[in-house]
């Protein structure tokens, strides 16, 4: 059983290895969509006001870059910790039950709310697909492209909370095992 636990440990380290480095992109093409936008709307504005011949399309590119700018952006803040986290019971309870609030009960609330939301996501991509739906512009984008891509991140981040969990119980089995060894050696 051990063999297959530590078999098990370094398969889930390789793929979380691979699952950093796809975020990290992912992390990196959400940036250059915020510098795109930068662009867009300058663009747009100077058509705008300086040339008094505004651009139909600016908005549009515009709120789609927003979206996946954050849609991007979301699996790798997931991966470093670095979003938003309420610290209000990490002062009250035991470490130990804080810990595991953090680590698991956390992430599995989290993950249960990214597994339907990509279910839905993938819902609205395939009747998107289903209807023809496109965007109520001057020049109409097809949505569904859109929505499989948004739908694909948000699994991205599924698996990223999953690997969390993962390593996060594989830490504690270490941890463990390091305890016993130093209580059988002292």
């Amino acid at each position: 059983m051990k063999k297959i636990l530590d078999k098990l440990e370094s398969a889930i380290q390789f793929i979380d290895s691979i699952i950093e480095k796809v975020t990290r992109i992912m992390w990196i093409a959400g940036g250059f969509c915020i510098a795109i936008m930068a662009f867009i709307v300058v663009y747009g504005v100077v058509t705008r006001y300086v040339f008094r011949s505004p651009d139909s399309n600016a908005y549009s590119i515009t709120c789609i870059l927003m979206v996946f700018c954050v849609t991007l952006s979301l699996s790798y803040t997931q991966k470093e910790r670095k979003h938003l986290r309420l610290d209000l019971l990490d002062n009250i309870l035991p470490k130990a039950l804080s810990e595991l609030l953090k680590n698991i009960a956390g992430p599995v609330l989290g993950l249960f709310f990214c597994i339907v939301l990509a279910w839905k996501s993938w819902d609205s991509a395939f009747n998107a697909l289903a209807i023809s739906e496109i965007t109520r512009d001057v020049n109409p984008i097809p949505t569904f492209p859109l929505k499989f891509v948004i739908a694909l991140f948000i699994i991205i981040l599924c698996l990223v909370i999953t690997f969390q969990i993962l390593r996060y119980i594989f830490e504690l089995r270490r941890t463990h095992k390091e305890k016993e060894v130093e209580k059988w050696t002292s």
